[in-house]
């Protein structure tokens, strides 16, 4: 055999494998983009019921609907019901607390037991004397009637409540003083306006009476600041005729 056929020869083996391999590589390529991926799963495996998310529309009879729409009825008027009670225990006790804050007041003055008073604007006390007629309506304690009401008499005297306690008491007028020395009661007659009501000279203790409730007040605020006075208590009546 010539060359020049083993060199023909040769080329035409190598185009026929050429021709050979494309045409493998297109198969598979056409395959690759015209197969598409699928999965059917199996008939033998559990089945799975997706829940249905609809309400129910199961037919109901008239008297059914009736039956639902009373018992909603029944629940709707409960919770009105507790929500009318809860606001109007609300509202109760809104006013109850602003009530006391209404009524609260600083007091007019202290007692030496630590009880404080303030002034009853609409009540008077009138002396219970022997051979009186009751007064009606009127509050018999410590020898007089408290009586309600703004016209009082000219022998009449003040009335104060206790702060702490809310009893009533009896306002005397009347300062109780402990002095250093009994010598300074003349001074506290010639400074003040007032008259010597009782005399305790063995224990330096004197009562001395005023004309008004403010007049009694601010001596015994002056007194209370002097220096030859050991103590000062303004007199009430609340416990019993003794004044305190």
């Amino acid at each position: 055999m010539g060359l020049k056929k083993i060199v023909f020869l040769g080329f035409v083996i190598v185009g026929v494998g050429v021709w050979f391999f494309s045409k493998e590589d297109n198969q598979f390529s056409d395959y690759r983009h015209t197969s598409s991926f699928s999965f059917t799963p199996s008939s033998s495996g559990p089945k799975r019921e997706i829940a249905s998310q609809r309400p129910d529309t199961k037919e109901r009879t008239p008297s059914q609907v009736k039956d639902r729409q009373q018992k909603k009825a029944v629940i709707d008027n409960q919770v009105a019901y507790e929500k009318d009670i809860e606001i109007r225990s609300l509202k109760k006790r809104y006013k109850e607390q602003n009530k006391v804050q209404a009524s609260y007041r600083e007091p007019d003055f202290l007692s030496e037991s630590g009880s404080s008073y303030y002034l009853l604007e609409d009540s008077y006390a009138v002396e219970a004397v022997e051979g009186m007629a009751p007064i009606p309506g009127a509050q018999l304690k410590n020898g007089h009637y408290i009586v309600k009401g703004d016209r009082a008499p000219v022998d009449s005297v003040r009335v104060v409540q206790n702060s702490q306690t809310g009893e009533l008491a009896i306002f005397t007028g009347i300062v109780k003083v402990k002095l250093t020395d009994s010598s300074y009661v003349d001074d506290i007659l010639d400074n003040f306006d007032c008259e010597l009501d009782k005399s305790y000279e063995h224990i330096n203790t004197f009562f001395f009476k005023f004309d008004s409730y403010d007049q009694t007040l601010e001596a015994n605020r002056q007194l209370s600041d002097a220096a030859y006075v050991l103590r000062t208590e303004v007199d009430v009546l609340e416990y019993s005729r003794e004044a305190r």
